[in-house]
């Protein structure tokens, strides 16, 4: 009577050990679809002798998609003459802060000749470590015109990564002991 009492018991914890499997896995599915994946910082050699393929072909199909959502945006929102910061919000929403500072900062980088990229925003992309995109980036650099895609990075820069900067900005600077306030020097 006792084993059989067990095995009930036994048998409806499984049962619902399933259901809450069949729940937890349908919620994983469901979150693949809206999540992002991680940015993947290594080599595709490392990821195919590591069993990491997917998730280095995962993480470089974000950076492709990136990339387009980029020249889209910039495609949808520019009037001619204006780029509203609504462009960078739409991709932002899409994209997490660090893909979207490595695709564009890689851009500028592999279009380094290109002068239609402010000097600020050249000597920006040059402080960004972009080795995790790989040797030939290609893939996920966004298209879009230089001086219209400068005028995203301005934007992009201006609202995610200056804003870190914002306590700092508010220091007044130390003055020299030697000048005054009129710019008169003693």
């Amino acid at each position: 009577m006792e084993e059989q009492i067990r095995k009930e018991l036994y048998e409806e914890m499984k049962a619902e050990q399933d259901v809450y499997q069949a729940e937890l896995l349908a919620i994983e599915e469901a979150a693949k679809l809206y999540m992002e994946p991680p940015i993947y910082r290594q080599s595709a050699q490392y990821a195919i002798e590591h069993g990491e393929r997917d998730a280095y072909f995962a993480s470089r199909q974000s950076f492709e998609a990136c990339g387009r959502a980029i020249d889209e945006s910039i495609g949808k929102h520019f009037d001619g003459m204006h780029l509203p910061q609504e462009a960078v919000r739409e991709v932002l929403e899409e994209f997490s802060t660090e893909r979207v500072k490595l695709v564009l900062a890689c851009t500028v980088k592999h279009k380094e000749w290109d002068l239609r990229f402010s000097p600020r925003n050249r000597e920006w992309a040059r402080t960004v470590d972009t080795s995790c995109i790989g040797k030939e980036p290609y893939y996920c650099m966004a298209t879009a015109h230089p001086a219209i895609l400068d005028g995203f990075i301005s934007l992009f820069r201006k609202q995610v990564l200056e804003k870190d900067k914002a306590p700092q900005a508010h220091k007044k600077p130390a003055k020299h002991p030697q000048e005054r306030g009129d710019g008169f020097e003693l």
